[in-house]
Formats: structure tokens, sequence, C-alpha cells
């Protein structure tokens, strides 16, 4: 019996690392998968109007989720982050053409958490379903329920 728990035990403590770094998803009611290294999670909040996004990537560079009114780039609200040494970097950008967008000159979008672990980059962040953008390089976000 006492072998039998601590074989148990031994591979908890194995697999329980690579778990950690996500389990924080869980909380989120919805997910789709984007592409087999791109998922989406997301929540919302119909009484503070707010939507809670996590994206979680296999990569260990920059990720990019971005809303789009036709499902092009051009157009489109985006955001960009990263981890690098340690240090998280993210800024809320607007795409006037197929190319790097510029950052939006008020920042709408905000970072939660951000985490590079075993090969994925997962950040979490928020948004209110509008924007006072006077600059209109915000897409306001239409929540059916």
């Amino acid at each position: 019996m006492a072998l039998t728990s601590s074989l148990c035990l031994i591979a908890l403590l194995l697999v329980l690392p690579c778990c950690l770094g996500h389990m924080h998803l869980a909380k989120y009611n919805f997910r789709r998968v984007l592409h087999p290294q791109y998922t989406l999670y997301w929540n919302y909040n119909p009484t503070d109007r707010n939507l809670t996004f996590a994206v979680r990537v296999q990569t260990t560079g920059w990720v990019g989720f971005g809303i789009s009114p036709n499902g092009g780039m051009v157009g489109s609200d985006v955001v960009i982050g990263w981890v690098q040494d340690g240090r998280s970097y993210f800024n809320d950008r607007f795409a006037t053409a197929q190319s790097t967008p510029a950052i939006d000159m008020q920042q709408d979008w905000f970072l939660i958490s951000a985490e590079e672990e075993n090969g994925y980059t997962t950040l979490e962040f928020t948004r209110n379903y509008t924007s006072c953008d006077g600059n209109n390089q915000d897409r306001n976000i239409t929540v059916r329920q």
C-alpha cells in the first residue's frame, strides 16, 4: 500500500508542473481552438461591460490577437504581447495595412498576465465592449446573449 501511494505521489509530482502553468484557463466559460497551436479563451461580464480574453499559443515569441469587422487584417483592432527575460510586453495596436500594426494612440486593452512556459506563451487581457478612442482606432464589440 505504501509503495502504491508513493508511486502515485511521484506520478502526480511529475505531471503537476506541466499542468500548473495553464490551470487558470479553466475559469473561462468559452474556448475556441483557432489553430492547432492557438487557443482563445474568453468571458464576458454584462454588468460592467468587460470582456476578458486569454490566448495560449505554442510559441516563445510574440503573440497577436485582433478583432475585425470583416475577418481581414486591415482595419482590425489588435493587441500584440510577448515575454522576454521574464518581463511582459503588451500594447494595443491598429492595422491600416498588411504589415506590423502601429501602436494605438489610446491604449484600451489591458494586460492581466503574461507567461512563457514549456514552449507556450499565454496572455490574459481585458477590454470594455465599447471604446472611447477619439482616433477611431478601436472596434466596438457586440455581445450576443
